[in-house]
Parts: C-alpha cells; structure tokens; sequence
C-alpha cells in the first residue's frame, strides 16, 4: 500500500494591536500516493499470468489551517480575531496495483 505524506500545517495569525488579529496562515497540500504495489519509472515492466489485487494507493492529508490571532483585549469593543486559514486540500492517489511514468509495461 502506497502511502503519501501529510501536508504541513498553516502559521496562527499573531495577536492585533488596537485592532482585529492577524489572519491564520493556510494548511499545506498533502503528497501524492503512487503505486500501491508497484512504481514503475523509467523502466520497463513485464508480468505474465499475473493478479495485482487488494492494493490502495492513498494521498497525504491536507494540513491543518492556523488559527486566527486574537484582537486586542485591552478594547474590547473593537476588538476583532483574525480569520483562520484555509485546511490544505488532500493529496491525490494514483495508481491502485501499478503507476508507471515513463518506460513501458506488457
């Protein structure tokens, strides 16, 4: 089973100074899962009389988005959070039994 990394996670939004909170950074794009029995590059592959089965090929989640910073609490009337980021978007999986890039399979 191919298993791809996660994405990295977004920067919290600093605090305000007499004014809204910073903004949450945003969650890193999670890696591509490849091949979750064979990874073909460049090469060639041959396989007679064969069976690839029960082989998951899965992309890394999105990372988390970062929080929102905290107005300033000293004026609570004006004080606003930031906005948090946006959840990074999940990684994509190709190739369940084989990925081949490049070279050749029969």
């Amino acid at each position: 089973m191919a298993i791809s990394y996660f994405g990295g996670a977004g920067s919290d939004g600093g605090w305000g100074d007499n004014s809204a909170g910073g903004d949450g950074g945003n969650g890193g794009a999670g890696g591509v899962g490849q091949g979750g029995a064979l990874y073909i590059e460049n090469g060639t592959f041959s396989a007679t009389r064969c069976t690839i089965t029960n082989n998951l090929a899965w992309g890394g989640d999105g990372g988390d988005a970062g929080d929102g910073g905290d107005g300033d609490a000293f004026d609570i009337s004006s004080a606003r959070g930031g906005h948090g980021g946006d959840g990074g978007n999940g990684g994509p999986g190709e190739g369940g039994g084989v990925y081949a890039r490049g070279g050749s399979t029969t």
